[in-house]
C-alpha cells in the first residue's frame, strides 16, 4: 500500500488551465518573496563560516561508478567529471568515492594514478566484486540485438549498492561523462533539509524510454512520473537505495536481489535505469525526504499516474541544471569554459578568454540546457512571469557564487585542472574537445 501524500492547494494538476494558473500564481508568489529570500539564502551560502558549517554537519559522497577497462569511459572521467570536479565541486563536501572493478589490475592502476594527482580533492578508492551467481548479469536470450554487454550490466547492478561504499548521509551520483557548469552550492543540493530532484518530461517514444518504464513499474510497482536520468549529479539519502533493493526483492518475487536483476535485466530489450527505478521508489514512499522540481509534459506524465500520487504546482518549480552529460552534448566544446566565464562575470572579475562570451543571455541561461541542446525556454523559462521566475533563481544563484567566490569558498584557482590535463595527454586521453 501506498502511503499517503500531502497536496499543494488541495488538488493535483489536472487541467491545462489549472497547470497555467498555478504555475502563474507561483511564479507571481516566487516574485513578491524574492528580495526576503535572496537576502535569507546569502547568510546561508554566501560565507564561507555558514558554508563550512553546513558540509561539516552532513557529508556529501561524490560518487562514480567506472572502468579503465573500456577507454572511452578511462577518458571520459579525466576529461569531463574530474576536471569540472576540480572548479566547481567544493572538497569540503566529503571525499569523491570512485568505484571500479575489484579483479581489474588496470582499474587498480588508474585509481592509484588519481591518487597520486595530489589533488585539492580526496578520494575514497573502493572496488567492487562480480555478483556471486555467474547468471545474473546474463541474458536468456543472448542474440546480438538483445544481449548486453556484461560490463554495462555489471555497472548498472552495483549502482543498487552504492550505499554500500560510503558512510556518509548523502550520495551525489554522477556518471564519468557529467561535466559541472556551476559551483555547486549548499542551495544546489538541498531545499531546506529536502534534497534536490529534476526531471525530465516522460513522453519520449524511443525503445530504450519504453523499457525503462516496463522494467521501473516491474520493480517498484506503479509508472515511473518522470525521466531521471538526464541531471546529473543525482543527490540521495543513503538509506533509500537501501530501501529500494528490500522492495524490489519483494515486490519481484524473489528470494535475493541477484535474483531480482536478473528478472529485471531479462524483461526488456536494451537496458534497465537504475537512477529511475530508485528515485521512482522515493517518489512513491519517500515523497516528503526530496524536494521534486520536474520540467515538461506534466498534464501527459500525470495520465499515467495514481490517484493522491499526481505531480502537483509545487513539484513543477524550476531548478537549476548544475551538470549535464557531455558526451551527449553538441556544445561540449565551450561548455566547461563558459560556466568558468561565467562564475568569474557573476564574481566580477573581468577574465580575457571569456571575451567571446560576453553576452550576458549567452551566460545567463547556459546553466539552464540540457544535453539535448535545448533550453527550458518553452516550459520554466518561457516568456512571461514564469520567465520571470527563471531568471530569478538564476540571480539567486549567481549571487551565492559571487560571494563564495569573493570570500575564498572557491578560488577558481586552474592548478589542479592543469594537473589534470597534463596526466591525460601523458595516458594519451584527448580532452581538446572537453573545454578550455
Amino acid at each position: 500500500m501506498l502511503p499517503k501524500r500531502r497536496t499543494c492547494f488541495g488538488m493535483s494538476l489536472r487541467c491545462k488551465s489549472c497547470l497555467k494558473a498555478i504555475v502563474l500564481a507561483i511564479a507571481v508568489i516566487t516574485l513578491i518573496k524574492l528580495s526576503e529570500k535572496t537576502k535569507c539564502l546569502s547568510n546561508k551560502d554566501g560565507s564561507l563560516d555558514g558554508f563550512i558549517k553546513k558540509t561539516d554537519s552532513t557529508k556529501v559522497s561524490l560518487l562514480v561508478r567506472s572502468t579503465s577497462r573500456v577507454e572511452k569511459l578511462a577518458t571520459e572521467f579525466y576529461c569531463y567529471a574530474l576536471r569540472s570536479m576540480s572548479l566547481f565541486w567544493h572538497p569540503s563536501y566529503g571525499p569523491v568515492t570512485l568505484i571500479f572493478d575489484e579483479e581489474s589490475l588496470e582499474d587498480h592502476k588508474y585509481a592509484e594514478g588519481i591518487e597520486k594527482l595530489g589533488l585539492k580533492h580526496t578520494f575514497n578508492i573502493k572496488y567492487r566484486p562480480l555478483p556471486s551467481n555467474s547468471t545474473t548479469l546474463t541474458r536468456k536470450d543472448r542474440s546480438s540485438e538483445s544481449n548486453r554487454s556484461l560490463g554495462y550490466a555489471r555497472q548498472i547492478y552495483d549502482s543498487f549498492f552504492l550505499d554500500s561504499q560510503t558512510t556518509n548521509d548523502v550520495i551525489a551520483w554522477i556518471d564519468g561523462d557529467t561535466m559541472f557548469l556551476t559551483p555547486i552550492t549548499n542551495e544546489s543540493i538541498w531545499n531546506g533539509d529536502k534534497l534536490r530532484v529534476q526531471g525530465h518530461p516522460n513522453n519520449s517514444k524511443r525503445r530504450l524510454s519504453r523499457d525503462w518504464h516496463a522494467s521501473t513499474k516491474l520493480a517498484i510497482g506503479f509508472p515511473q512520473p518522470s525521466n531521471f536520468m538526464t541531471y546529473f549529479p543525482v543527490y540521495l539519502w543513503r538509506d533509500t537505495i537501501s530501501n529500494v533493493r528490500h522492495h524490489v526483492i519483494k515486490q519481484t518475487n524473489s528470494s535475493n536481489f541477484e535474483e531480482a536483476f536478473f528478472k529485471l535485466n531479462n524483461s526488456v530489450q536494451y537496458f534497465i535505469c537504475a537512477v529511475t527505478i530508485i528515485l521512482t521508489y522515493a517518489y512513491y514512499y519517500e515523497y516528503d525526504r526530496y524536494s521534486w522540481h520536474f520540467d515538461g509534459d506534466i498534464l501527459h506524465d500525470n495520465r499515467l499516474l495514481p490517484e493522491g500520487h499526481k505531480i502537483i504546482a509545487t513539484d513543477t518549480e524550476p531548478e537549476m541544471n548544475t551538470a549535464v552529460h557531455a558526451s551527449y552534448m553538441k556544445e561540449t566544446k565551450h561548455a566547461f569554459h563558459k560556466g568558468y566565464c561565467l562564475t568569474k562575470h557573476a564574481a566580477g572579475v573581468v577574465e580575457p578568454s571569456c571575451k567571446k562570451f560576453s553576452k550576458e543571455t549567452d551566460l545567463m541561461w547556459h546553466i539552464y540546457w540540457t544535453f539535448e541542446k535545448k533550453s527550458f525556454m518553452d516550459t520554466w523559462c518561457k516568456p512571461g512571469a514564469a520567465g520571470l521566475t527563471c531568471k530569478n533563481y538564476t540571480d539567486q544563484h549567481l549571487k551565492r557564487v559571487r560571494n563564495l567566490v569573493r570570500t575564498g569558498v572557491y578560488d577558481l584557482d586552474l592548478t589542479d585542472k592543469t594537473k589534470i590535463e597534463e596526466t591525460a595527454k601523458k595516458l594519451k586521453f584527448k580532452c581538446s574537445k572537453a573545454g578550455f
